[in-house]
Formats: C-alpha cells, sequence, structure tokens
C-alpha cells in the first residue's frame, strides 16, 4: 500500500485475506482497480464491505470523486456499485475472436 494505491480487505482469524479492493488515489479522486472475493465467501456482501470501508476511508482522507467499473457478466459487482451509490456514466465493449464452430 503506497499513498496512491490503496488497499482494502477483509481477513479471517489466519490473516487469510477473504475479499479484497484496490484503489488508485490521484489526489481528490480514486478510481477502483479491482475487487476480489475468495469462492466460498461470494455471495455474502464481503465485496460491498470492502468497498464500502473504501469509500469510508477515503472520504475522512478528502477524497470525494470515486470510479469503479463492473464487467456486465457480473452482477454481483454491478449491484453492490449500485447498492454503494455508483451511477453507469460510460460503457465498454468487450471484443474477443470469433467462435468458430468449423475450426474445431
Amino acid at each position: 500500500m503506497t499513498p496512491t494505491r490503496r488497499g482494502f480487505g477483509v481477513f479471517d482469524g489466519g490473516g487469510r485475506a477473504l475479499a479484497i479492493t484496490y484503489l488508485d488515489v490521484d489526489g481528490p479522486a480514486a478510481e477502483t482497480e479491482f475487487t476480489v472475493v475468495a469462492a466460498p465467501f461470494r455471495g455474502l456482501g464481503f465485496g460491498t464491505a470492502v468497498k464500502a470501508a473504501s469509500l469510508l476511508g477515503l472520504l475522512r482522507e478528502g477524497v470525494d470523486v470515486f470510479r469503479t467499473g463492473g464487467a456486465d457478466g457480473n452482477s454481483a459487482i454491478l449491484h453492490a456499485n449500485q447498492s454503494l451509490g455508483y451511477v453507469v456514466d460510460e460503457e465498454w465493449l468487450t471484443l474477443s475472436p470469433r467462435y468458430d464452430a468449423e475450426t474445431k
């Protein structure tokens, strides 16, 4: 963790990370780079919790602009983002090679 790269997490009693979010901070603005939750703990609100902790912690430090993302196929993170007050202000397209059954 550095002043410009901040991490927030949930850990068990043995120190294992259950959920982590990392943000890049640039003055009064922060952008979430990624949020991950260990498979056995998905669906329990851990992702929302670490994102909420990052918002609260950085707000106290004067950050007041937050950006985040989320893939269309990841409904959990999209729901977390919405529940924390994020609004969609842009959309990205992901391109992949065309699947051609005849090549198999």
